[in-house]
């Protein structure tokens, strides 16, 4: 019983873990693309 118990937290742990990287590079990504857009912008005016 403390097995499964030990088991689903190291579970519930690893997908925490991977939202928490999904969420980094996602925002990684939304900033690099601001970057490039006001990049972009200022080269137009």
């Amino acid at each position: 019983m403390a097995r499964n118990k030990l088991k689903f937290c190291l579970h519930r742990t690893a997908i925490i873990l991977i939202c928490f990287a999904l969420l980094v590079i996602l925002m990684q990504y939304i900033s690099y693309f601001n970057l490039s857009h006001q990049l972009a912008r200022c080269k137009q005016v």
